[in-house]
């Protein structure tokens, strides 16, 4: 069961259409890692595919001959080419080794299996995350320049970047795409805000949305071009309620007790003896904290997690979610 990003309130609350924060949306606070030799950056609450392609590239590379500077970054902090405040981000279509790859930056985090035995390849490409919602988005919005690459006679050609929305709702005991959205971008010198409408099938108008993935790519499709350039900044959000559906409804004699609240070392989940829930806790930003199957009276262990504010889920058995809240850990 996927639990990334599912504590839903139980109650939802109106909200106007007028743009709302998108974490890390003003692309200003930006961390710094590594992959392979190569140091990598992105903003705050976005992931690139650095990390992963120069990782793997290098691994592979070298089985191959190939040398590590073969492997590039395509993200970047831009400090000069900006729409607001200091920083934004700038993704470039990049020839890696012999292969034209677009430049990626996402909400979501890009898992890929690998395998050395019998022979080296890719098992399976995965993603999880993204920005946890108590809303259900409508439209998203962020201010992009956008410069196509050179084509093989060295004049600019004919690219264009992208902008993809999607948004996830839990059914069924894993995170599924219900709405989604893209626009394509095409050259412009200036900063022009771009906005994508988030689309939901009407089957799929009363789940409540728990997770949305925002994805910028350099390039799109079969047209990429090396070093197509798309600068992104200030990207934000509307949307309205989500709707009350999200936590089965179940009797008051089956409700979960949770304390201390704040916990010190240990939080304690009271089942009533309801055999084969779940707990599961959240950081703030969406992350599994830590999980645990309740029998009926179950101290959690929270000595390890930093002091601060999380969220709790309690799955029950089908793997409904039948009751959320918000705990403070202080440790």
């Amino acid at each position: 069961m996927n639990k990334i990003f599912l504590f839903i309130s139980a109650i939802a609350i109106t909200f106007t259409s007028t743009a709302q924060t998108i974490p890390g949306g003003d692309m200003e606070t930006w961390r710094t890692g590594s992959a392979g030799t190569i140091t990598v950056t992105a903003p705050s609450n976005w992931y690139g595919d650095d990390s992963i392609i120069i990782g793997l590239g290098q691994t592979y590379g070298s089985l191959l001959g190939a040398m590590p500077s073969s492997w590039e970054r395509n993200l970047f902090r831009e400090d000069v080419n900006v729409h607001s405040g200091s920083h934004a981000a700038k993704i470039m279509t990049m020839v890696e080794d012999t292969l034209l790859i677009p430049g990626v930056l996402t909400t979501a985090q890009t898992h890929i299996g690998i395998t050395f035995i019998p022979t080296p390849g890719i098992t399976g490409v995965s993603f999880s995350g993204g920005d946890p919602l108590t809303v259900k988005p409508t439209t998203v919005s962020a201010w992009v320049q956008y410069f196509p690459g050179k084509d093989s006679t060295g004049a600019t050609g004919i690219d264009s970047g992208v902008m993809n929305v999607q948004a996830l709702s839990l059914i069924g005991g894993k995170d599924s795409v219900i709405g989604t959205g893209t626009i394509t971008i095409g050259a412009n010198s200036s900063w022009v805000q771009v906005t994508v409408n988030v689309n939901y099938p009407p089957a799929d108008s009363t789940h409540p949305i728990d997770t949305m993935r925002i994805t910028f790519t350099s390039s799109k499709g079969g047209s990429a071009l090396d070093s197509s350039t798309l600068y992104v900044d200030d990207v934000t959000m509307t949307s309205t309620a989500n709707p009350v559906n999200g936590v089965k409804i179940i009797n008051p004699s089956e409700m979960v007790r949770v304390y201390p609240n704040p916990a010190t070392g240990k939080l304690y989940f009271s089942t009533s003896g309801n055999p084969g829930m779940e707990a599961v806790i959240y950081s703030i930003s969406g992350q599994v904290a830590t999980e645990k199957f309740l029998t009926g009276y179950d101290a959690v262990d929270v000595s390890q997690l930093p002091s601060g504010f999380y969220f709790y889920s309690v799955f029950d058995k089908n793997g409904d979610v039948v009751q959320r809240g918000k705990v403070s850990v202080n440790n």
